[in-house]
């Protein structure tokens, strides 16, 4: 399993409020993004507690990355969110998209509307164009996993916009739910098989915003994953870089003994 990433300010937001991790797992790998929410003070103080939260709880449960885990580390982040906004007279909150890789299966948790994809190349029963090529090219299937906690998002899974709609949408920007955010938090929580050479990719709403799925699936289909997380953050400031944007990159590779 490994990993690679980038985050940048943008060209618009004063400071970057994202926050990111990677974390060996013994033979898995634990990978998350969180973006301070915009409007509230201290968003970058929020996300970089989400993270070193998650960090600490799945450190201290290495090899046992279960889904109850990933949700007690994400309510651990929420408690520990609310305390120091309580302490600093500061409301603050972040979305928060977690994800462990063991050989053959990811588990995700997930808060807001940072997302997780899953990209299976070369395997495709359908094409996807790569920009500007005009056509369509069979180079693997990109998969949203993670639901958007948002009316918009909720609008564009019912089918009722569509990703281009929604990305201009004047909502586009209110969430549901955050984590350190109120008393109710609802955490999802989900699991997918994974094969050798499969991609998971973590991002906050700073890439989704401009760059659609096509062209994060174009991007992965290059092979030249290193790079890939660097592409992507910088497509989105050749779009104006107007939100803080930050790219999580893992490949799920293990060795078989079968």
């Amino acid at each position: 399993m490994r990993a690679w990433a980038a985050s940048d300010t943008g060209l618009v937001r004063a400071r970057n409020e994202d926050a990111y991790m990677v974390l060996e797992l013994g033979d898995g790998l634990a990978c998350a993004v969180a973006d301070g929410l915009g409007g509230m003070q201290s968003g970058e103080v929020a996300a970089a507690l989400a993270v070193e939260v998650v960090r600490e709880r799945l450190a201290q449960h290495r090899g046992t990355a279960v889904p109850e885990v990933l949700r007690d580390a994400i309510w651990a982040a929420h408690h520990r969110i609310q305390e120091v906004g309580l302490a600093r007279r500061e409301p603050m909150a972040s979305t928060l998209t977690l994800a462990v890789l063991t050989p053959g299966l990811v588990i995700i948790g997930h808060v807001g509307d940072s997302r997780a994809y899953l990209f299976r190349p070369g395997r495709a029963d359908e094409g996807t164009a790569g920009p500007g090529s005009g056509k369509t090219e069979r180079i693997g299937v990109l998969r949203q996993l993670t639901r958007d906690h948002s009316r918009v998002g909720e609008m564009v899974w019912r089918g009722e916009l569509t990703e281009a709609q929604a990305r201009c949408h004047p909502q586009r920007h209110l969430l549901d739910q955050a984590v350190g955010a109120g008393d109710r938090l609802h955490v999802d929580l989900l699991q997918k098989e994974l094969e050798q050479g499969d991609v998971v990719l973590l991002c906050t709403d700073g890439l989704t915003a401009v760059v659609d799925s096509s062209e994060i699936a174009w991007v992965l289909a290059q092979g030249d994953l290193p790079l890939a997380a660097g592409r992507l953050v910088e497509m989105a400031n050749r779009r104006g870089g107007p939100d803080n944007v930050t790219v999580v990159v893992a490949e799920a590779r293990w060795e078989d003994n079968r």
